[in-house]
């Protein structure tokens, strides 16, 4: 029961005795009080006209007697128990002290020191007071000496006070204010690109306005690093050696608070080479709308690699050039982001070359260009033959005479005529007659028999081994 409830209810249990009493009468044997007071002498009066009784009854007074050091017994245990400080003054803990402030993205890190009896602390109470607020309001009660707030207002100044409580649950002392400006850090390198091929680069950052210094380094100690003025930019210089690089920035505002440490990554790639280019090419003849497969293996993804297609046998007549490859998993490559530029090309219906060779160059990530390389051999691409128009036969004494016109293929091989008794006439059979002259353009089948219906074609072959064939005719004797 609290103080107040004390009192009430020895209060409830005087006033409810049959009678009040007031000082000047005798009253044995004498009662004596809290604190040593002796209460010897009272007059008891009447309620209704403040006279005394006739009489008083010893059952009465004990009831009486008994009333009032019931009171004085509450009055006294509810006077040594009120203490608006705690259960005695030793027990006020003292105020934390030497609070240092560290910012985050999102984030403020507080730590504190404690001077006092810690063994006396139950927890440490965490205020906040934003720029924008009339009072602190309490954000965190915890047993350790620091705490990171994640919700504070990024922009917006806050005031932080620490309070140690003790094991009877009484705030003691608060700290000074901490003052701060939550934001957020970051340190970039030039772009933010993914790779570089220079050592010396320009650091720019995004942080507070009242950011006042910075500190750099490559590594994430930050040896020998010292504090400096911060600058929007800083030129800067990365480790020796291509590989993954990183830079590492911690801030310092106005109000004293550092940042957290922040850092950027990049590749730093200084050279780029083609280690191999092949394609299937290698003893096939294409035919437009064949499909050849380049490969381009450079070693690194995220590059840019391209393909000349170049007839060294026709006195390096480029066929096709700046033909992309790809590395992405798509249009024949295999696997994405391997390093392999790969291309399923298909050959052009106007491409026609005896020994074309691939050319392959490749520019990496960071700019640097690779020395051309050539693919080991060759291939060729041909188109078929024009077919020539074959001429209705016309019978004499001696068979059918087929006349046609003449070819002009560069690669012209030889005719070939083809006879059938049956419709359609193919070339699954041997041919009538092979002629290699191209300016030949007649020919008489003797071995005919009279009322037969012979069906012909006249194919055109290449040296590549391509043909075409003419129209179909007929005739009979």
């Amino acid at each position: 029961m609290n103080t107040k409830g004390l009192l009430r209810a020895g209060w409830s249990l005087f006033i409810r005795s049959p009678k009040r009493m007031k000082t000047g009468a005798s009253m044995n044997p004498p009662l004596r009080g809290a604190k040593g007071v002796f209460l010897s002498s009272m007059t008891f009066c009447d309620d209704a006209d403040n006279t005394p009784p006739a009489s008083l009854t010893g059952g009465m007074a004990r009831a009486i007697t008994r009333a009032l050091l019931l009171f004085v017994l509450l009055i006294t245990a509810a006077c040594s128990t009120y203490n608006p400080k705690g259960p005695d003054d030793t027990s006020i803990l003292i105020a934390p002290t030497k609070i240092t402030v560290k910012l985050g993205p999102g984030v403020v890190e507080l730590a504190w020191q404690f001077a006092g009896d810690t063994t006396k602390v139950k927890e440490y109470r965490v205020y906040r007071r934003n720029a924008n607020e009339a009072a602190f309001k309490r954000i965190a009660a915890i047993a350790m000496r620091r705490y990171r707030d994640l919700s504070p207002t990024i922009g917006l100044p806050a005031q932080y006070q620490i309070v140690a409580v003790n094991k009877s649950n009484f705030e003691g002392e608060r700290s000074e204010s901490a003052i701060v400006t939550p934001g957020v850090f970051s340190v970039q390198i030039g772009n933010n690109a993914k790779f570089t091929n220079r050592r010396l680069l320009t650091l720019t950052f995004n942080v507070p306005d009242n950011t006042a210094f910075m500190m750099l380094a490559n590594d994430p100690a930050f040896a020998g690093a010292t504090w400096e003025a911060f600058a929007n930019n800083r030129t800067w210089e990365l480790t020796p050696g291509d590989g993954a690089k990183s830079v590492y920035a911690k801030f310092r505002t106005a109000d004293q608070a550092e940042s957290e440490a922040v850092k950027t990554d990049i590749i730093l790639d200084t050279i780029a080479f083609i280690r191999a280019i092949t394609h299937d090419g290698a003893g096939r003849v294409l035919r437009p709308g064949d499909i050849l497969h380049i490969s381009l293996n450079a070693g690194e993804p995220l590059g840019n690699a391209t393909v000349d297609l170049i007839d060294n046998a026709n006195g390096s007549n480029t066929q096709d050039n700046n033909i992309r490859l790809f590395d992405n998993g798509s249009n024949g490559d295999v696997t994405r982001d391997d390093g392999v530029y790969e291309l399923d090309y298909r050959i052009r219906p106007d491409m026609e070359f005896a020994g074309a060779f691939v050319y392959g160059s490749f520019t990496d990530a960071a700019t640097n260009a690779a020395p051309m390389l050539v693919s080991g051999n060759s291939f060729s691409a041909q188109l078929p033959p024009r077919a020539v128009r074959l001429s209705n036969p016309v019978p004499d004494s001696t068979g059918l005479k087929l006349t046609w016109t003449v070819s002009n293929e560069k690669d012209f091989a030889n005719y070939r005529i083809y006879r059938s008794t049956t419709s359609p006439v193919d070339t699954v059979a041997t041919p009538l007659t092979i002629l290699n002259d191209k300016s030949a353009t007649t020919y008489r089948d003797a071995a005919v028999t009279p009322s037969t219906t012979y069906f012909y074609r006249v194919f055109v072959f290449d040296r590549f081994g391509l043909s075409a064939g003419s129209n179909q005719v007929q005739g009979r004797l």
